[in-house]
């Protein structure tokens, strides 16, 4: 404010003339808009410091400020106040301490004469308000730039500003807090100064501020950016290769070559259905490949259409040659990606993939509940359920553990916080976790937030046997019944469901609130779900998500490519949420079938799939691989004969080999993402493996099988390439494989032997790629 002030008069002014001048006079100091910035900004309430659990020497405050009512009774009222004096501030615990005036275990977290010392000093004088008359709340935090092209090495100190509700604007740098997401792009200090690195790529840093936070987004491109004109020049198959094309042109990337047409057969069988092809279906596209290319009349007729949508049918002869060979390759790709989605096998996959997510300890929830929910799983996806419809059976299931599979569910997340947990992170991709404790570190989200959206469940109620681990083998109903709610840990408050970012439910007094909840999360316009949807399908298929970790959506975890996530959700939402349509997008993009060589431009590119990337085959999928390779099959308990991993239908059935390739524990709680790192014990089992041996020298083996034919080395060679690796081999390892079975003492049996348990302990089996 401002405030006048007069000064000494003269003589000649005490005869009549005054003087003011106009001076800026501070506004009293807040606790709740000046102290508690301050503190944060020192660490203070770090939860390394007085912010643990059981806080530090006897001094607890809240993480991240979350609770600032409890913070200003523990620094003003607690211990008889003995933290603070006004009648002398710098005597107070809450300066001697920190500025070290006194030993503190914390250390120096703010200096003698700095401005939060005095900032203190003022607030112990001024009487220590909690907040003063008509204070404006907080709305808002911008940062700038927010956002800039960047050179590598460059510099550049951010501005971040707090905005009030009575339109009053302050420069909050001091107090900020900065993170970055990635310190190999940029690194920022405590004063919010950004270093560029020396990688190509895209960053955040983020500013924290009073419980909001804002973002700064980075990018720095290569040091020599390519014309326009050679990206307009590369192929497109669809709406996904634009966008990633202009993505790639802001950043210096150039899209590494197309696949090869048996990578492209191995890669699209192993991501959609998590089945290796086998030698005849090899063999069986190189030939229509071959005929298509070449353009005779077996490769122009129409294949068979198994899903409706494709046809092998090819562009005119008008095209130019390169053309219109790309639109036969891409014709004969189509058909074949129709084909697999088609198999049968799709549901053992899908519904695998997607047990890891749901699925429960059987000796939590029980046996017989764990197998209701993993056959309701497969039932889903052989019927290629939208994924609307998949997601409201969950949430609004009624019914009982023993017969409704998504009843399991809600007996193993019994309470409504535990259903928030789970339900944000699956279909919102948010990880509300931790705002069920306090203010989320890096994002908007409060406590507040949670438990509103946990209100949602409070209606819940159960009857029938509850869980007795560790058999828990009774049956449970689970139903609606009006009356339930969910209360706020810290005010007491009742919550009203709310769905994060979302309106308040209007609800009757018998309506169920999970069908407010589902009728807004499946929404078109739903800001989360479709989103959360596709990137955690695009993962399958890519390695990572647009988004990574998958579901884990934040404004310190940007997205690789926003406009991609987009129109993939905008497509997804347009077809009914169908799953099968939005794969068959991704497959049938040329940025799903590029190579995984890299090329001089996308060399270090690890996030923006420039070139496709390697990852490890998930142990179902690779049991299965050597089972189909080797043509002996394990035995799993529990399940039908001649069933293969994908089908295994709980944790607890025994797999060393499964267990090795990092199969998620059967004690965890879901959702279980995940390790999907090659580790030494993976690589020592499958080298040490005697059942990997039983099965190479089985009597009814693929090997022991070719050793007694008629074919030649050579021709064995072939076939264990084919069978393992989904392609021939080239003439050197051809030449490699054939002189094992010249070696000095070599057989024909041990030779094929060697050569297989070669292939399938190779990074190419091993490996999708």
């Amino acid at each position: 404010m401002r405030e006048l002030v007069r000064g000494n008069l003269s003589p000649h002014e005490r005869e009549g003339r005054a003087e003011a001048q106009t001076v800026l006079t501070p506004p009293p100091v807040s606790f709740i808009r000046d102290v508690l910035p301050a503190l944060s900004k020192a660490g203070c309430n770090a939860g390394s410091c007085h912010a643990k659990a059981e806080g530090q020497n006897g001094f607890k405050l809240s993480v991240f400020s979350y609770d600032p009512t409890s913070d200003y009774a523990h620094i003003v009222k607690d211990a008889r106040g003995r933290r603070v004096f006004p009648s002398a501030p710098d005597e107070s615990l809450i300066i001697r301490k920190p500025t070290t005036a006194i030993p503190h275990e914390g250390g120096l977290r703010f200096e003698r004469g700095s401005e939060t010392h005095l900032l203190l000093v003022r607030w112990l004088r001024e009487g220590m308000a909690y907040s003063v008359t008509n204070e404006p709340a907080l709305q808002r935090l911008l940062v700038f730039p927010k956002e800039r092209r960047y050179h590598k090495g460059a510099v550049q100190r951010l501005l971040v500003e707090a905005h009030y509700s009575d339109g009053s604007v302050r420069d909050v740098t001091r107090l900020a807090a900065f993170a970055s997401n990635d310190k190999e792009i940029a690194t920022v200090d405590e004063h919010g100064m950004i270093t560029i690195g020396a990688l190509t790529g895209q960053g955040v840093v983020v500013a924290r501020y009073a419980g909001l936070v804002a973002d700064a987004h980075i990018l720095v491109p290569a040091d020599r950016l390519l014309p326009g004109a050679q990206y307009a020049a590369l192929p497109k198959n669809n709406f996904i290769d634009e966008l990633a094309y202009a993505q790639f042109q802001r950043l210096g990337l150039l899209p590494s070559e197309l696949c090869t047409d048996t990578e492209f057969l191995r890669r699209a069988s192993l991501d959609a259905i998590g089945l290796l092809p086998t030698p005849k279906e090899v063999r069986e596209f190189l030939e229509t490949a071959t005929s298509a290319y070449a353009g005779e009349k077996a490769g122009e007729r129409e294949s068979e259409n198994v899903s409706g949508s494709h046809s092998l049918t090819f562009s005119p002869a008008h095209l130019p040659g390169e053309d219109r060979l790309t639109a036969r390759r891409q014709a004969l790709r189509s058909a074949l990606v129709d084909k697999i989605l088609a198999r049968p096998e799709y549901a053992d996959y899908w519904a695998n993939k997607w047990g890891d997510l749901l699925r429960p300890n059987p000796d939590r929830v029980g046996v017989k509940s764990v197998f209701t929910l993993d056959q309701w799983l497969r039932d889903s996806f052989r019927l290629n359920k939208p994924y609307d419809q998949f997601v409201r059976e969950i949430l609004l299931v009624e019914g009982t553990n023993h017969r409704d599979g998504p009843a399991v569910i809600y007996r193993d997340r019994r309470e409504p916080a535990d259903l928030t947990t789970m339900f944000s992170q699956l279909f919102l991709g948010t990880r509300l976790e931790c705002a069920r404790c306090h203010h989320h570190p890096n994002e908007k989200w409060s406590q507040d937030d949670f438990y509103q959206f946990a209100a949602f469940f409070a209606s819940v109620k159960q009857k029938g046997a509850g869980l007795s681990p560790p058999i828990s083998a009774g049956t449970e109903t689970f139903y609606f019944a009006s009356g339930g709610s969910v209360k706020h840990p810290v005010t007491g408050a009742v919550m009203s469901p709310r769905p994060p970012d979302g309106p308040s439910a209007q609800l009757g007094n018998e309506a169920d609130p999970r069908r407010a909840l589902a009728d807004w999360l499946i929404a078109p316009d739903n800001p989360f779900f479709a989103r959360a949807a596709v990137n955690r399908v695009w993962a399958n298929f890519f390695g990572r998500g647009l988004v990574e970790p998958v579901d884990d959506f934040r404004i310190s975890n940007p997205c690789v490519n926003p406009p991609l996530l987009d129109a993939l959700a905008e497509d997804f939402v347009k077809h009914g949420y169908d799953l099968k349509h939005l794969m068959r997008t991704i497959m049938e993009s040329r940025l799903y079938q590029l190579s995984s060589t890299p090329n001089e431009t996308n060399l270090a590119d690890t996030r923006n799939f420039s070139r496709a990337y390697r990852r490890r085959l998930p142990a179902e999928v690779l049991l299965d691989a050597v089972d189909d390779a080797t043509g002996v099959s394990d035995t799993f308990a529990a399940t039908t004969v001649g069933a293969r991993a994908t089908q295994v239908w709980s944790y607890k059935i025994e797999s060393q080999f499964m267990d090795a390739f990092n199969r998620p524990n059967p004690s965890s709680d879901p959702p279980c993402e995940r390790d999907k790192d090659l580790s030494v014990v993976q690589s020592l089992h499958l080298m040490n493996s005697k059942a990997l041996q039983a099965k190479l020298s089985n009597d009814n083996g693929r090997a022991r099988k070719l050793v007694a034919s008629d074919k030649s080395p050579a021709e064995i060679v072939t076939e264990l390439y084919l069978t393992s690796l989904s392609r021939p081999p080239t003439e050197d390892e051809l030449q490699i494989a054939t002189d094992a079975f010249s070696a000095p003492d070599a057989t024909r049996q041990t030779a094929t032997e060697d050569v297989f348990w070669a292939l399938l302990n190779s990074a190419e089996f091993v490996f999708n790629h």
